[in-house]
């Protein structure tokens, strides 16, 4: 929404208070017009048990389909320097000096800045990391639930986000997230998530990527607290607090 829009509105919805923020402090407008609606977690985006016989074809299915070679780590986005994906690619070489485990980096998502993904792949190939990162191209929207289930943790150092639904799918399919600790991203991770303070930082996410992946103890935790984080993001309980809002504003 530009200035005009906020200012004829006689309510603005914001999905975050980080963007609620923003618009106080960008567009001069009254905190009291803006109320914070946050997004939902689509019933869809749960844990995957191999047990179950459905789930297990449909990880079968987009494992071949992407060429997939779990254990893996994830990058899921449309690739355009706000995702800061060299960094994390920065981070994954880092974190194999250390920790030479077999665990690759997925990369999924479509080209977004004509370019990007070339330069992605120099990197790569510079890093000498070619054997060890995939880039699986755009993702399927049906096929995102089974592909966070499929990976060991989702990366997501993103410099800007307006909200970061990634996070909070990843959390509710039970996969531990890192992610860096600006804009609206700990809203979306909560305490379950980890975070950078600096999403620059290729050495402080080499670290926690690497806490992430092989603490047992903390993945449990992470888990565990994001499965209770992201059942509190649905959609009905969007779908309420906007009829009611609008019950208010039209008196």
């Amino acid at each position: 929404a530009g200035p005009y829009s906020i200012q004829r509105a006689h309510h603005v919805f914001a999905d975050s208070e980080s963007t609620r923020d923003e618009i106080i402090s960008y567009y001069r407008t009254d905190p009291a017009k803006i109320t914070v609606v946050y997004p939902g977690v689509e019933p869809r985006f749960r844990p995957y048990h191999p047990t179950n016989p459905e789930d297990a074809a449909t990880l079968e299915h987009v494992r071949a389909t992407y060429h997939l070679k779990p254990p893996f780590l994830l990058s899921l986005g449309t690739l355009e320097p706000r995702k800061n994906t060299a960094t994390l690619i920065r981070a994954f070489a880092a974190y194999r000096t250390t920790h030479d485990t077999g665990v690759s980096l997925v990369i999924a998502g479509g080209g977004g800045w004509l370019g990007q993904r070339a330069a992605l792949e120099a990197l790569v190939q510079e890093l000498g990391l070619s054997a060890h990162v995939h880039f699986t191209g755009f993702v399927a929207d049906e096929h995102l639930p089974a592909l966070i289930n499929l990976a060991r943790a989702l990366a997501y150092p993103s410099l800007y986000e307006g909200f970061g639904l990634p996070v909070l799918e990843a959390l509710a399919c039970g996969v531990p997230a890192v992610t860096a600790r600006n804009t609206s991203l700990p809203e979306a991770g909560g305490s379950a998530a980890r975070y950078i303070d600096d999403a620059t930082d290729a050495h402080a996410l080499a670290a926690e990527l690497a806490i992430a992946l092989h603490d047992d103890a903390e993945r449990a935790r992470m888990v565990s607290t994001g499965l209770t984080h992201a059942a509190r993001f649905t959609w009905p309980k969007t779908g309420q607090q906007v009829v009611a809002l609008y019950q208010q504003i039209l008196g």
